[in-house]
């Protein structure tokens, strides 16, 4: 979502699926409130965001807050709390919220955005004969303060120093870990978000503390396990949606590394080359060669990927783990039959690779950020995994430069954990690391275990 930061009036901000409006909120078509109520026309709390029939955010953002809980839901997400049909001209909304209409709809018609964009399609829509209540939905969902992407420019421009940024972050990521790990843990469904960039997580102050929270919920992968054959219907969609139909492109930092590769392979159409040829290949590509020696790169997979690479080669369970890959890369050249086919090993392959989507990806994110407020983190990002990786026992580097030491130490000390062990299946290995305790984790790694 492109959005001015949600702090303003009239036309908040845009993307491909959803208009955000705001003081006054779009009103409801009076009526036509399907969940949760209509919402008061100047919130602070609360944003309007009108997207086509059929956008499934909505189901996603119910999901999110059932997982949570209202009190957690309120808290850590930019969470749902009604639709409806919107009013337009052919469908009215209550006598009350007529001002707001109007004044909602004279923003709308006045905003100039991005071409391609929601809410200049948004505008013809509204001003055309069909108007927008029978094809569209509005949805109020909760006002979030200021984005990452935001946050860490507000944070340059106000020359606030990288260790006091930091050891508010460090102190707010276990809280947010067991947030995040609550999505793929829960008992009746897990939801997956596989697009948490820069702009889809928000950051709020908590007195001198931070907290990082979910923004946007407009691509998710949901699984309700008392549904018949759920996890296989469940990979599918991660399948068909996310890798077999989405490009993947080499600065989506929130794509986990397996998902990378898995997809490098089949888009390569590399399926009957040996692990060590298609990891190599993927090593030496030139998208990923020239965007890592590019200044604003700060994506630890890329920048360490060499590293990684030799590391894991030696490997065994990585070797499986490829191997697994490849399979499941012949399969997904046959979409219709890919429920069927997968399988036992494939879907446990699967299902560990989207939990990184939680486990991961928004730490990269949140780190890949950090560059914003300070260039050193890029080096600092290197040094500290070269070291990790390396022969050097002097002391580790923890205690110096701008304090980004655990993040890296926990990123990659989950994404080698599958692949250390000895003697167990690879299957063994993912199940224990799925079933890691992430705030422990991260509790261990600044104790110094």
């Amino acid at each position: 979502m492109k959005a001015g930061g949600m702090i303003g009036g009239g036309i908040l901000g845009e993307g491909v699926d959803g208009c955000i409006v705001t003081k006054p909120l779009w009103p409801c078509a009076a009526g036509k409130t399907s969940y949760g109520k209509e919402q008061g026309g100047f919130s602070d709390d609360v944003v309007s965001k009108i997207v086509k029939h059929g956008d499934v955010e909505s189901i996603y953002l119910e999901a999110a807050s059932r997982i949570l809980g209202e009190e957690d839901a309120l808290k850590y997400l930019a969470g749902i709390r009604g639709h409806c049909r919107p009013a337009n001209d052919a469908h009215p909304p209550s006598q009350s919220k007529i001002p707001d209409y109007v004044e909602s709809k004279k923003a709308l018609i006045k905003y100039v955005g991005s071409e391609g964009m929601a809410c200049g399609h948004l505008k013809e829509d509204l001003l055309s004969e069909k108007g927008i209540s029978k094809t569209h939905t509005l949805m109020y969902i909760s006002r979030y303060p200021i984005t990452l992407y935001e946050w860490t420019n507000l944070i340059k421009k106000r020359g606030i120093q990288m260790r006091l940024v930091m050891a508010s972050i460090n102190k707010s990521m276990p809280d947010f870990l067991g947030i995040l790990q609550r999505f793929y843990r829960g008992k009746t469904e897990h939801l997956i978000n596989i697009d948490l960039h820069h702009n889809n997580i928000f950051v709020r102050a908590q007195g001198s503390n931070i907290q990082f929270g979910i923004a946007d919920f407009g691509r998710c992968i949901l699984r309700q396990l008392n549904e018949p054959l759920s996890l296989p219907t469940y990979i599918s969609e991660y399948l068909n949606t996310n890798q077999i139909r989405y490009t993947i492109y080499t600065g989506y930092k929130q794509v986990p590394f397996e998902a990378r590769l898995l997809d490098f392979c089949f888009k390569k159409n590399l399926d009957n080359q040996d692990p060590s040829v298609i990891v190599n290949e993927w090593l030496n590509d030139i998208n990923n060669i020239d965007y890592s020696e590019t200044p604003y790169c700060n994506d630890i997979i890329v920048l360490n990927m060499k590293i990684y690479v030799k590391y894991l080669l030696t490997k065994p369970l990585f070797i499986d783990m490829v191997e697994e890959l490849i399979e499941i890369s012949k399969k997904m050249r046959y979409p219709s039959s890919l429920v069927r086919s997968l399988t036992r090993d494939e879907l446990t392959v699967l299902e560990f690779i989207t939990t990184r989507y939680m486990a991961m990806s928004p730490i990269v994110t949140i780190l890949d950020q950090l560059h914003n407020i300070d260039s050193r983190v890029k080096f600092e990002i290197k040094e500290i995994t070269a070291k990790r990786f390396s022969s050097d026992r002097t002391p580790d580097l923890k205690g110096q430069g701008s304090g980004v030491y655990y993040m890296v130490e926990y990123l990659n000390r989950l994404l080698i954990a599958p692949y250390t062990g000895r003697g167990s299946s690879l299957s063994a290995a993912l199940s224990s690391v799925r079933s890691i305790d992430l705030s422990v984790l991260w509790t261990d790694i600044v104790s110094g275990h």
